[in-house]
């Protein structure tokens, strides 16, 4: 029975051991990641800083549009300063204490940011929306046609058919 007692404690070391190095190969890869988003986000800052720049000098310098888009070039060259230098694991304490103290406002936030993404993500790929053709998407469902109208509906099948195996019910 001793023997038994001293295998299971070596399995449990050895079992500990390989949970730690796994933690600390996973904390680095997500560090890794994060500092690489961090610079994403940073560069995409000053790109937007430097277009925001090249815009204001479209404009006579003593014009409303050229301080505007200058004011807005420098808060965003500050922007990617902050960026630069935060300190990952502060950021993630100061908006979970944000999100403690103001939770609808973080969650209004969060859904603003979110709609906000997503609109500039569908805006950049509207060519592709606007070329694909019809059964690209397996929603996609061909609207019944207009009566009075000869459309060849043979080779149709519904989604709720395709779910089922081609049984409409």
């Amino acid at each position: 029975m001793p023997r038994q007692t001293e295998t299971t404690e070596k399995a449990k070391a050895h079992a500990q051991d390989l949970a730690g190095k796994v933690k600390d190969t996973v904390t680095a890869e997500a560090s890794a990641r994060a500092e690489a988003l961090k610079d994403s986000a940073a560069q995409e800052a000053e790109s937007a800083a430097h277009a925001a720049d090249a815009a204001a000098d479209a404009f006579p310098d003593q014009s409303v549009q050229h301080q505007v888009l200058s004011r807005i070039a420098d808060n965003m060259e500050a922007v990617a300063g902050q960026v630069r230098s935060a300190d990952l694991a502060s950021v993630s304490r100061k908006v979970s204490d944000f999100a403690r103290e103001n939770p609808l406002l973080f969650v209004g936030s969060a859904a603003l940011a979110g709609f906000a993404a997503a609109r500039f993500l569908s805006s950049r790929n509207t060519g592709a929306a606007q070329s694909a053709s019809f059964g690209a998407d397996p929603w996609d469902i061909d609207p019944s046609p207009l009566h009075g109208t000869s459309v060849d509906t043979s080779g149709h099948t519904s989604a709720l058919a395709r779910m089922n195996g081609g049984r409409d019910a």
